[in-house]
């Protein structure tokens, strides 16, 4: 939460506020539009916490890694769309 200090530490958290409830509605959205799996991937964010998802995606097919199915996380930043998420690939 802000704290009762200098009017520029209040306007910061209030803009940090800001962009983590237009993240929290952007994540929203579009875990609605990924939450049917196709036959290429799937991906969902955790239960408890939205900047946080997990992915399967199959290998492209004619390469070597037709076939394969790989699993991932995906970790959103706070500021979220402005910077990019951190792709873990699980998988070995």
């Amino acid at each position: 939460m802000c704290s009762k200090k200098s009017v520029r530490s209040k306007k910061a958290c209030m803009l940090t506020g800001l962009m983590i409830i237009s993240a929290v509605k952007r994540l929203m959205r579009e875990a609605q539009e990924l939450a049917e799996a196709t036959y290429d991937y799937y991906a969902q964010p955790l239960s408890d916490n939205l900047f946080e998802w997990h992915f399967t995606v199959r290998g492209p097919a004619d390469t070597e890694f037709d076939g394969g199915i790989y699993h991932g996380r995906i970790v959103l930043p706070p500021d979220y769309p402005m910077k990019p998420p951190n792709f873990i690939f699980l998988t070995v």
